[in-house]
């Protein structure tokens, strides 16, 4: 089926490029929506906290504010108070604006504890139209800007939350596109080096660049449907980017094979009349064979590593966190469309560039009948593990057991503002409001109830001892029948100890009506709960979706296991990295990381399916091929040699380009991006090094023959239903009496 898919594609090439310059114009002009859609949605689960926080919003009158921090000012000054209530007096005007509270206005509470600074809030009202809120926030920001205009030495922030989630987006925005011009082109001159030419090159990097454009047009489906996180974008564009040119490189470098093969089992009749030294001259017919058989071979591995990707991500849709089931049917989609873009546009493009792309040259040629996989780096590897199995698995599993020793000491907490750099001056702005004005940006914990304020402040009451209580503040009627009262924790709002306190508040509710305890600690405790519910079945998921797939690959039970186990370990080296630098620090001063007392565990588990998955990328790359060897005939060891040599160049560069595009990520601003950047990179390098040029050749010698075993129901199963690789063209050169080519290629 791949291989007649190539070969349409190859001979409708026009037809093919049309189609994907059609969407990659589409993905283009998606962008901006998907960008200026994050986070306007809801993506809680209904928890009880988000219930309670709906019902406070419910009964709020105003929606959110513009803050303006007048700092290096005497607040009693006349000039002040007269640059200060003229910029009040104008953004009153502007539309959305219910009202503007000034130290003159709202009393001394707007005025910082150090009398040196003041603070202009601008309110609006809810349910405003959000292309008439942007402009409005617009116009609010830059004038109120310009209060120091006529204040020496005076100095003015902006931030409020309608000005932080925009920054914030922004920085995203910023992030990815940096990242994307940075990757890219060090990809490409990395690409040049790896096939010895430009055109070659190219072909895996165009085909990320249409993956990722592409992909915002799926972002832009799904925005209809549900609120986009920025962790959502940062998925798709990190996933686009790496398997994208993982794919394109395997495809690419299994034509140039197929196609060296070709021209060697064509014999010399083909070699001395139609190539010069310097410029091959290849008819078209043999090189639309070349791309089928790649098709066949490398194609056929592109869908099962694509379907692996999908499998693990498939475990985030089943957490019942919408904002992570975004996430999922993103990774998931970006997954196909990179495939697609592999099997569709590649061969087209293979077409297009015509006899630019070759082998390495014509002596490439005419050695193509010399092949011989048992010789080469990664074969002599593979012989050197082989010698002593037991003591490189010994080894090796010390080493990521020693890389994962950090992992006993994570903790897990809700970042929040951490995850934010202060270069961004609504961040400063939040840090000022707490550190010099004593306004918190939320309470740990508010209790919600459809009671008066006098009957909740005496439940509140009962609750004065607490040894986990710092504060308990009076209690406020937010609408007829429905009051709110905050509650200030002693410790971190994400520890055990709030979690508990919130279970006890919830055990013992106000008498009469409805009431919700929620906040911070709250929520954080219902998503912990939430995470032990569900993640024991996406994970299982994962594990049968991944057994099945590599069983069908492989016709083995023992292989798809081994797989399971050894990907296990190599998350367990990648979180120790992970806690390493983002928890303990190590290294965050000359990278610019953030670090924070705890990681967040939605981005741990955005972490973990999307290394588990690109883990289990290379080791399709790698299983299908000896698996390939050892259907050929060769003995299990030879196949693992075989299949080691064959694939160990590829997949080394597939790997370097990934880390080169991971590591533009690291740079990043915002702390998800960085995690996500920093986890990927850490989880290519093990699995690239030690699980593939070590585990595997350890442990499948150790196995022999017992790799392929499987009870005899599910042989006959496979013998059926199972998936193998065509013979290519270089197994023909290496068995002359087996038939080379048909048809017009073997008239050719």
């Amino acid at each position: 089926m791949f291989g007649r898919l190539s070969r349409f594609c190859f001979r409708h090439r026009l037809l093919v490029v049309a189609v994907w310059v059609l969407a990659i114009v589409g993905g283009v002009f998606a962008a901006g929506p998907v960008f200026s859609s994050l986070d306007k949605g809801t993506n809680d689960a209904k928890f009880e906290s988000v219930v309670g926080s709906d019902v406070l919003d419910a009964a709020e009158t105003e929606g959110g504010s513009v803050i303006a921090v007048v700092d290096r000012v005497d607040p009693n000054a006349a000039a002040t108070k007269s640059a200060v209530e003229a910029a009040a007096a104008d953004v009153r005007t502007e539309q959305g604006v219910t009202r503007v509270d000034t130290p003159y206005t709202a009393g001394p509470a707007l005025v910082s504890t150090d009398k040196r600074a003041l603070l202009v809030i601008v309110h609006y009202r809810k349910d405003l139209a959000s292309d008439v809120e942007d402009a409005s926030v617009d116009a609010v920001s830059n004038r109120l800007d310009k209060i120091d205009d006529g204040l020496s030495g005076a100095k003015v922030q902006i931030g409020g939350d309608q000005v932080l989630g925009r920054e914030i987006n922004a920085t995203v925005q910023n992030d990815l596109s940096t990242a994307e011009m940075i990757s890219l082109p060090l990809t490409l001159v990395f690409m040049v080096i790896v096939f010895g030419g430009f055109i070659a090159a190219g072909l895996p990097v165009l085909g990320a660049v249409a993956s990722v454009a592409t992909a915002m047009l799926t972002l832009w489906g799904f925005s209809k449907f549900v609120g986009l996180g920025s962790d959502t974008v940062t998925v798709v564009t990190l996933l686009g980017l790496g398997l994208s040119i993982d794919y394109g490189l395997l495809v690419v470098s299994r034509y140039r094979e197929e196609l060296a093969g070709l021209v060697a089992a064509a014999g010399p009749g083909l070699t001395p009349k139609k190539v010069r030294v310097g410029k091959p001259i290849l008819p078209a017919s043999l090189r639309e064979e070349a791309a089928s058989r790649a098709g066949a071979t490398a194609g056929r591995t592109v869908a099962f590593s694509a379907l692996t990707v999908m499998a693990s991500f498939l475990g985030l849709v089943l957490v019942q966190m919408p904002f992570l089931q975004a996430i999922g049917a993103a990774g998931i989609s970006i997954a196909l469309v990179t495939m697609l873009t592999a099997v569709t546009l590649i061969p087209a493009l293979l077409r297009l560039v015509g006899r630019r792309i070759t082998p390495a040259g014509v002596k490439r040629f005419r050695k193509a009948k010399h092949v011989n996989s048992e010789r080469g780096l990664f074969a002599a590897l593979a012989r050197g593990v082989q010698r002593r199995p037991v003591v490189v698995l010994i080894g090796a599993l010390g080493v990521l057991m020693v890389a994962a020793i950090p992992v006993f000491s994570v903790k897990i907490s809700d970042p929040g503002l951490g995850e934010i750099p202060t270069s961004i001056e609504s961040r400063r702005v939040l840090d000022t409001l707490d550190g010099r004005f004593g306004r918190q940006e939320a309470p740990a914990i508010s209790v919600v109830a459809r009671t008066d304020a006098a009957a909740l402040d005496r439940w509140a009451a009962g609750f004065a001892d607490d040894p986990e209580i710092r504060r308990i503040g009076k209690a406020e009627q937010v609408r007829p029948g429905t009051s709110v009262v905050a509650i200030d924790v002693k410790g971190d709002a994400n520890g055990s100890d709030a979690r508990h306190l919130v279970e006890r508040l919830r055990a013992d509710r106000p008498d009469g009506g409805e009431s919700w305890v929620t906040g911070q600690a709250a929520f954080f405790h219902d998503e912990l709960t939430l995470y032990q519910r569900d993640l024991p079945l996406a994970a299982g998921v994962i594990a049968v979706a991944m057994f099945i797939l590599l069983f069908l690959m492989t016709g083995s039970v023992v292989v798809p296991i081994k797989a399971l186990l050894m990907n296990l370990v190599s998350m367990g080296a990648t979180f120790g990295a992970m806690v390493a630098a983002f928890q303990w620090g190590w290294g965050a001063g000359p990278l610019d990381l953030l670090v924070n007392p705890g990681l967040d565990p939605a981005v741990l588990m955005v972490i973990f399916v999307f290394a588990f998955g690109l883990s289990m990328d290379y080791e399709t790359f790698l299983l299908a091929r000896v698996k390939e060897e050892y259907d050929s005939g060769r003995s299990n060891d030879q196949a693992v040699r075989a299949g080691l040599q064959r694939t160990g160049r590829i997949i080394t560069s597939a790997a370097i380009a990934m880390v080169i595009v991971f590591s533009c990520f690291v740079l990043g601003d915002i702390g998800t991006v960085e995690q996500i950047g920093l986890g990927l990179v850490v989880a290519v390098l093990v699995d690239a090094t030690i699980v593939r040029c070590l585990l595997v050749p350890a442990t499948m010698t150790l196995l022999g023959r017992a790799n392929w075993w499987a009870p005899k129901p599910l042989r006959k199963l496979h013998d059926r239903f199972g998936l193998r690789e065509a013979p290519s063209a270089l197994e023909v050169v290496r068995a002359p009496e087996e038939p080379v080519l048909s048809g017009a290629s073997a008239r050719d």
